[in-house]
């Protein structure tokens, strides 16, 4: 069902219908297939043709209105006939498509059948079926005939064959082109002969086959003159027909091959279907054009509706209701009443109004509404406001509402009716036994900003007195609005954006789209989205009361009622009539006494006061206020009310500084205690020029607390850093004087030039919570607010520079140092001062294995790290310096480090096993790393990883495979996608090996406060040192003591001597020292034999230790956070040393045996072992397996004279022992021993 403009109806199909036909030669005759389509247009009637009805076209019949409809006929998006074509006398070149046959109808209930679907087909046999047309040059014509008698028969196909159609050339013996004049002729049973193919020889086939060819000629029998469905034999009957088929030109000579004959002859009965009330059209088009189904689309104007009728008035003018035809609005002549009739005729419109009362009333695809239930006179004025001409955005005019809409599914009526509504801004409900609309319109639509009440309200007539109000989210306020229409010329679906640039700045950008129903007008979507905006902005509050039976029963959904809510406006400006009375003592009331006048505020006469009561035909009249008598309980007004003011009603006071409060009534509901609940919404008269002619809303001035108060005084701004969840945290600390009157202050802030952040508070102080990355110059501003929520017109402004916590910690004080034992130290120092180093800050420690005076915390490397209130640490005892700084929660560390020399005492009781050094080749495995001049530094500094992160509040969250990075690395991140701001940033905790976190530069600002995206880390400089070789004991040994050994310096990269561009500025040739370095050595242990398959244990960070196993790999990794500098290795390497060790037991079968031992008295000895294995060195380590081998005592006990004893075997892992007297014999002698070595076997 179509209730259109010009609306598109499209048909679409993928399916194949034909194969595609092979190129020819030139004048080569092929057969074409055609295909005949029925579509559904509309439910009738419709106005069809767009083009013929816009240009006055009206005879549907002629070749003017087909060929105007071929403009609106588009097969795969091309017209059949092109838009500027003359439809009276088109040229050839003007069609698109040269076989297309199209019939329509309207939708009438009389619908004739057009070409449809063949239902039945009978093919005729026999008789002169397959015989020969001849014409032999210089003789007669013999035709072939075939009768029809079924008088359902539509169509006649007639098959014309040739068997071949050439001619030779008699000079070039070449075969040509022939030609054939057709003739069909069909005699009626009345006798009449008549030509239906061929007359004037009109049709000639012309070309050349070499073998058999045929064509198909269709005969409509309707469309023969005398043609009629009589019973066989009555009187007048047209069955049976003679179908005749003869040629007109002879055969020619003997070079000429062109014999026809009468290849077939079929009967064809159609669908008969005349689809009455429904608007179709017939199309019939080739296989040469068409390979595949083409897309339809129908460019029609629909629905014929009723439309008012003629008014007469007393003097015989009639004035009758037009249809403007460019584009279908009704227009109503000045001077015209509607009495409530309607045309004879429907006529097509886009009036959306009288569309809607179609679409009630229709007992056919309507909802079948009775016309005396509808209040007709609503649809009037509805339809007026909607024609009005009004600016199209694109410098002319259009109706300021129009229907154009093509509804194709059911739905449900009350879905239809209100989408139909929504075109023109109104609103259907049911009173008083009708259904009526209420349109958001003015009433006076000349002037539409004059406000006009139908009914006023104040706190003496609604129930307690009470007005309860209620405002819209500012999160559902859009600021920016897409809104879609249906291009008529691309036929697509378009979108027109419409943008509230006060309330971007205001609110930010909120995002909208709206779906139009029914569209097809950029100006028209353009105005619903500026109505949009404006009654977001505008219409934000609601007002609920309830009120007497009364009133109740009087307003109506969409009436515009006056409030005067003492509460709101904060006086009394409304009451109840008591009296009223004529200065002249007759009919014509002008005095009106007020209940209540020693709590009700009069406007001053000098104010332009009005007073609006209630008449007794139920409308609302309002008067100028000329003077109050009679102890100001009399209100005289200029000239006396159209009829008397109801005693006992409402009343209210307006004047030029105070206003009473406008109200559109979207409900009533009637309550169990006989009162009427109302909700109505605030409404503001000027909207419609606003939206219309771009006019602003003028102000309205409703409550008397709204004088602009001066800004805030005494300004003050103070940075402080303060404590919140044991984590230190700067603040902006702001303060004012209160100001008298003021309900609140709006307080705007920002820092280095960006975007102010908006906060609204009715306190006289404010915080800023800073992150430690935003130090800064924050700009304030500070506005009062009264109670209307309007600011005081300048601010109060102040500038405070914020160092947050940019500020560097102190140097470290009293740092000491205290020996424990040969392997610890105890480090002290005096507890920080700084409070973003004692909450939340680190205490960096690091050794350097230089001397006090040479030890910079730069060249150190790290030895421990602790929270910023720790004063003491045991770590390792190392020769050297150890270095100390604090660093706070930004990363900063102290300008200056605190340092403390130690010697370590020589150990004697120690083995040195091996003091390795890679310096100066270095010949172990390196990554990123490079030897320079003997020493090692990092070589790659471009060092970059890639994830993703998201953003919540301040902490980035951060997913990277394998990242390597520690919390306290200050890496480069650059956030490639997503909000997040990049930058160099700490890294404040590591979740695993793929995720951490740092704390954002800014806070995300949108409503949700989070972003994600993709981000790269530039890691600074991480390098890799593999020592060469493997330590390995040759078993597992016990109580290994490993000490580090790293001499190293840090370096800037840019600080080089060719970069110095005055030498005699310069102080310091020696290099920046750099902090942002780490060097770190680190060990693998495995128990296994690190020369076949061990399994090594993970790398730990190798100070000074002790280590149990038999294999021990090393590494080193040098790091920087800063791509700027650099860390060299000038020594590195590790020492490492066994105890000495006592062993005097002796192990037999898994018992320790106390001393003394019985030595026996075999020959061999006796075999002491060992409890644990004794290192005794290896080929690497000592250069042999007996390098290091134990010291054996021994004590024997009550030894007789001359006796002695051997010892032999001794290994690692024990020895043998025999005593002999003085003969040289073995004796049994009690002893016992004591083994002195190195190394515990495991």
């Amino acid at each position: 069902m179509i209730f259109p403009l010009a609306s598109i109806i499209s048909s679409e199909a993928g399916e194949t219908l034909f194969k595609q036909i092979a190129k020819l030669p030139n004048g080569a005759l092929k057969s074409i297939d055609f295909v005949t389509l029925v579509d559904i247009l509309s439910e009738g009637e419709i106005e069809l043709s767009a083009t013929a009805h816009k240009n006055n076209i009206t005879d549907k019949t002629s070749e003017a209105y087909k060929n105007a409809f071929l403009k609106d006929l588009f097969l795969n998006n091309q017209p059949v006939l092109q838009a500027d074509a003359n439809v009276n006398s088109p040229a050839v070149s003007d069609f698109n498509y040269e076989s297309v046959d199209f019939r329509f109808q309207q939708g009438t209930a009389n619908n004739i059948v057009l070409p449809a679907a063949e239902t039945q087909t009978t093919e005729k046999t026999g008789g002169d079926i397959g015989q020969l047309v001849s014409f032999p040059q210089g003789g007669s014509v013999t035709t072939r005939s075939v009768t029809v008698n079924n008088i359902n028969v539509d169509v006649v196909r007639v098959r014309v064959k040739f068997d071949q159609f050439f001619r030779i050339d008699s000079k070039s013996g070449n075969r040509k082109a022939t030609s054939v004049n057709v003739l069909i002729k069909i005699n009626p049973n009345n006798g009449d002969e008549i030509t239906v193919i061929g007359a004037n020889n009109s049709e000639i086939v012309k070309g050349k086959s070499t073998s058999s060819y045929s064509r198909d000629y269709g005969i409509r029998l309707s469309e023969v003159t005398g043609y009629n469905t009589t019973a066989l034999g009555q009187s007048g009957a047209f069955f049976p027909i003679t179908v005749t088929l003869s040629r007109g030109n002879d055969e020619g000579d003997n070079n000429t091959f062109n014999t026809m004959r009468l290849g077939g002859v079929t009967e064809i009965i159609e669908e008969s279907n005349n689809y009455p009330n429904v608007a179709y059209s017939s199309l019939r088009f080739s296989a040469e054009e068409f390979p595949s189904l083409p897309s339809r689309v129908f460019r029609v104007r629909g629905k014929k509706v009723k439309i008012p009728a003629s008014y007469t008035d007393g003097d015989g003018t009639t004035y009758t209701p037009t249809v403007d035809l460019n584009n279908g609005r009704i227009i109503y002549p000045s001077g015209y009443i509607f009495e409530g009739t309607f045309a004879s005729e429907k006529q097509w419109t886009s009036d959306p109004a009288w569309i809607l009362y179609d679409l009630l009333i229709n007992d056919r695809y309507g909802c079948n509404l009775p016309e005396a239930d509808l209040d007709k006179f609503v649809f009037r004025k509805a339809s007026e406001y909607c024609g009005e001409l009004v600016n199209d955005g694109q410098g002319g005019e259009e109706p300021r509402f129009s229907l154009n809409v093509n509804i194709k599914t059911q739905q449900e009526a009350l879905k239809i009716v209100n989408d139909i509504c929504s075109v023109m801004r109104a609103m259907p409900f049911y009173s008083e036994g009708t259904i009526k609309i209420s349109q958001d319109a003015p009433k006076d639509f000349a002037n539409p900003s004059n406000v006009s009440f139908d009914y006023v309200f104040n706190n003496a007539n609604v129930v307690n007195g009470e007005f309860v109000y209620s405002g819209s989210s500012l999160k559902t306020r859009f600021t920016i609005i897409n809104i879609s229409y249906f291009d008529l010329e691309t036929q697509q679906l378009d979108y027109v954006t419409v943008k509230d640039t006060a309330a971007i700045a205001k609110y930010g950008e909120h995002i909208n789209t709206i779906r139009t129903f029914g569209t097809t007008s950029r100006g028209q979507a353009q105005r619903v989205g500026k109505w949009f905006l404006n009654t977001q902005q505008t219409a934000t509050e609601t007002c609920v009361f309830e009120t007497n039976i009364a009133a109740g029963a009087v307003i109506e959904i969409g009436n515009i009622i006056g409030i005067s809510d003492r509460v709101k406006a904060a006086t009394r400006r409304g009451g109840v009539v008591k009296a009223v009375s004529s200065s002249q003592g007759n009919s014509n009331i002008d005095q009106i006494t007020i209940d209540n006048v020693n709590d009700t505020n009069q406007p001053d006469i000098s104010d332009s006061p009005t007073i609006s009561c209630l008449l007794s035909n139920g409308t609302v009249e309002t008067k100028t206020i000329s003077s109050y008598s009679n102890n100001q309980t009399v209100v005289n007004v200029s000239s006396a009310f159209s009829s008397a003011p109801v005693v006992n009603s409402p009343y209210i006071f307006e004047s030029a500084s105070l206003s009473v409060t406008n109200w559109r009534v979207i409900n009533i509901k009637e309550t169990a205690k006989k009162t009427y609940a109302v909700t109505a919404l605030s409404h503001n008269q000027g909207k419609y020029a606003a939206v219309e002619d771009g006019e602003p809303l003028p102000s309205r001035n409703t409550n008397l607390l709204i004088s602009i108060l001066p800004s805030p005084s005494g300004l003050t701004l103070e940075e402080k850093i303060v404590v919140i969840n044991n984590r230190a945290v700067p603040k902006v600390f702001i303060d004012w004087q209160a100001v008298e009157g003021a309900s609140g202050y709006s307080l705007q802030y920002r820092r280095d030039g960006d975007n102010f952040t908006l906060v609204n508070t009715q306190e006289t102080t404010f915080e800023i919570i800073q992150s430690e990355f935003e130090a800064g110059s924050y700009d304030i501003r500070l506005f009062t607010v009264n109670a209307q929520g309007q600011r005081s017109n300048s601010p109060t402004e102040a500038n405070i520079t914020v160092s947050a916590l940019s500020d560097l910690p102190e140097q470290p004080q009293n740092l000491q140092l205290e020996p424990i034992n040969n392997y610890q130290v105890r480090l002290s120092w005096d507890q920080a001062i700084a409070k973003d180093v004692v909450f939340g800050g680190r205490c960096l420690i690091r050794h350097s294995s230089t001397t006090f005076a040479n030890a910079k915390f730069s060249g150190s490397t790290d030895l421990d790290t602790q929270n910023g209130n720790t004063t003491e640490v045991l770590v390792p005892a190392l020769t050297g310096t150890y270095t100390m700084k604090f660093e706070d929660l930004a990363g900063n560390l102290s300008e200056s480090e605190a340092k403390v020399e130690f010697a370590l005492p020589e150990v004697e009781d120690e083995l040195l096993l091996l003091q390795q050094r890679e310096q100066p080749n270095f010949t172990g495995t390196k990554t990123r790393v490079t030897v320079d001049s003997g020493s090692l530094k990092l070589s790659d500094p471009d060092v970059q990883i890639t994830g993703t992160y998201s953003q919540t509040a301040k902490v980035v969250t951060i997913s990277i495979n394998s990242h390597g990075l520690l919390v306290g690395d200050r890496p480069k991140i650059t956030y490639t996608s997503g909000e997040s701001v990049s930058g160099q940033f700490l890294i404040t905790s590591v979740a695993n090996a793929n995720t951490f976190t740092v704390l954002a530069a800014a806070v995300i600002d949108n409503d949700a406060g989070t972003t994600s995206g993709n981000v790269q880390v530039e890691q600074g400089f991480i390098g890799r040192y593999d020592f060469a070789n493997v330590l390995d004991l040759g078993a597992v040994y016990q109580n290994l003591r490993l000490k580090r050994h790293i001499r190293s310096e840090g370096f800037n990269v840019n600080d080089n001597f060719d970069d110095i561009s005055d030498l005699d500025l310069r102080t310091n040739f020696d290099g920046a020292g750099s902090d942002r370095l780490k060097g770190r050595l680190k060990v693998q242990v495995t128990n296994d034999n690190p020369s076949g398959s061990p399994t090594f244990t993970d790398f730990l960070n190798l100070r000074n230790g002790t280590f149990n196993g038999r294999g021990f790999k090393f590494r080193s990794d040098l790091i920087s956070n800063d791509i700027n500098e650099n860390i060299r290795f000038l020594e590195l390497g590790f020492d490492a040393s066994f105890p000495s060790r006592v062993e005097n037991k002796y192990i037999s079968s898994g018992n320790v045996i106390s001393t003394p031992i019985q030595s026996g008295t075999s020959a061999s000895g006796v075999d002491i072992v060992f409890a644990k294995r004794f290192f005794t060195g290896t080929s690497a380590i000592g250069g042999s397996t007996t390098a290091f081998l134990p010291v054996i005592g021994i004590s024997p006990y009550d030894l007789p004279s001359g006796a002695f004893f051997v010892l032999s075997n001794v290994s690692g892992t024990g020895f043998t022992i025999v005593f002999k007297n003085s003969s040289d014999s073995p004796i049994d002698v009690k002893f016992s021993f004591q083994a002195l070595g190195y190394g515990k076997g495991a």
